[in-house]
């Protein structure tokens, strides 16, 4: 999904010109990015207090991951942001964007718990342990684990049946 998501940034990008391919740092997407990216870390290094810091480390993360397409990169920030700021909401999904990117699903579960953790409404808590039952249920095969987020999910929205669907198959698949 990234390499399409790429392709289709790319196609909308116009060629560069000669003078943009000598000066890195041109209007391009890429290259605005990359300064942008630049000057996020040298405020780093003059070392602002930890929500600014957090923050910093945030807007550089989502840079790295578009238009620079560079995961890896954006974990380092995402996490630096995360040990600063731990409920910082768009950093946790951003962070389990990349990682999901990146095909690190083991990483992830922790992620949805802090959201959970940090999220009032019932309803969207109620989809973040959806979210986190498909995980477990699809890519870390942990069936009993799958079951317990969607009973989670439905004490919270007893009404969705899609809800109801996914903890039933849960409960078989859990052999319960």
């Amino acid at each position: 999904m990234a390499q399409a998501m790429r392709a289709v940034d790319e196609a909308s990008i116009p060629p560069p010109s000669s003078a943009e391919e000598q000066a890195p740092e041109s209007s391009s997407r890429a290259g605005v990015a990359r300064a942008l990216v630049r000057a996020c870390e040298e405020e780093l290094r003059e070392g602002p207090e930890p929500r600014r810091s957090a923050r910093l480390h945030f807007e550089a993360a989502r840079l790295l991951e578009v238009p620079l397409w560079d995961f890896g990169a954006a974990v380092e920030h995402y996490e630096a942001s995360r040990k600063l700021w731990p409920d910082h909401v768009p950093t946790l999904r951003g962070l389990r964007r990349v990682q999901t990117a990146l095909g690190r699903y083991s990483s992830i579960p922790p992620l949805i718990d802090a959201e959970i953790r940090t999220t009032r409404d019932p309803e969207r808590r109620g989809l973040l342990f959806y979210e986190k039952g498909c995980l477990l249920r699809d890519y870390l095969e942990d069936h009993r684990g799958a079951r317990a987020a969607f009973a989670a999910a439905i004490e919270l929205d007893p009404s969705n049946l899609s809800l109801l669907k996914a903890g039933r198959l849960a409960e078989v698949q859990a052999g319960g």
